[in-house]
């Protein structure tokens, strides 16, 4: 059930943020885009009055027989960072996360790479030879310790602390899919719907749980078909489906980190065959 604290957040993020674009499509096409609309939570690592839900870039918290995650070949990845699924709000995403344990993101970074110039890791899935990225999901009964990263503060920069939770809000299908699947011929109509989309990138997430992918230079070739966009362009039958699992910002690198996961597995509580594609 949703508490009181979180209609508030959902009323405060959800109000005309997709009306712009709306008045620009039109009552049916603009009624269908907004159809498609993804729940999500909204993080930040700001200050604010929002809960604690996690941390970024700090000591992570790991079973003392879990070895830290590397990639095969080159060394340890760095921690980018934890979410406490407990402290989400429930009843909330289109999809069900474990209820208690922790999300721990993992990848090679460009501090990692300071030895490897020509190496910086390319999208793809976690379990691809040689992967740059993992998700770590550990239950709430697990016994876990603080432990500092294996490379020391080659893969610790950027400034550790608490990441909130700053709203939920309905995420929505991106500007390049809108323009690609809703076409509008007049160059007036054009301009305002670029027009539309600026008014809502100032109140722009940088990391979210769940929604959509708003990739910063448009979706590339591997992410675009992966979310669930329910439209024409959509993952066609007998095609791999993957939703957004999640989007985080490395304040260090300055990269915009993607992760998508396979339905049936975040259905099965499975986190290790993510895929991960990134931005600058």
């Amino acid at each position: 059930m949703r508490s009181a604290r979180v209609l508030d957040m959902m009323n405060d993020l959800e109000k005309n943020l997709h009306q712009p674009v709306m008045d620009v499509l039109g009552p049916e096409m603009g009624e269908h885009w907004r159809s498609r609309t993804r729940p999500a939570f909204a993080l930040t690592p700001r200050k604010g009055d929002g809960p604690v839900v996690g941390h970024v870039h700090s000591e992570p918290s790991l079973p003392a027989d879990m070895p830290w995650p590397e990639r095969e070949g080159y060394g340890p990845m760095s921690h980018l960072a934890t979410i406490d699924l407990a402290a989400l709000p429930r009843g909330v995403l289109d999809f069900d996360l474990p209820e208690d344990g922790t999300l721990l993101f993992f990848r090679w970074s460009f501090a990692d790479c300071a030895n490897h110039e020509d190496s910086y890791f390319i999208s793809g899935h976690s379990t691809d030879r040689g992967a740059g990225c993992k998700v770590v999901y550990l239950p709430g009964s697990t016994e876990t310790a603080r432990r500092s990263a294996p490379q020391g503060d080659l893969g610790g920069f950027g400034v550790p602390g608490p990441l909130r939770l700053a709203g939920i809000f309905a995420s929505r299908v991106c500007w390049d899919i809108t323009k690609a699947e809703y076409p509008l011929l007049p160059e007036d109509r054009k301009r305002r719907l670029a027009g539309a989309f600026d008014e809502w990138e100032a109140e722009g997430f940088n990391t979210q749980i769940g929604g959509h992918p708003d990739p910063v230079q448009g979706p590339s070739v591997e992410n675009a078909p992966r979310g669930d966009l329910r439209g024409p362009h959509g993952p066609q039958p007998g095609e791999e489906v993957m939703i957004m699992l999640a989007t985080i910002y490395d304040a260090n690198d300055d990269v915009h980190t993607y992760w998508f996961i396979r339905p049936e597995h975040l259905k099965q509580h499975r986190f290790d065959d993510v895929y991960y594609d990134y931005q600058c």
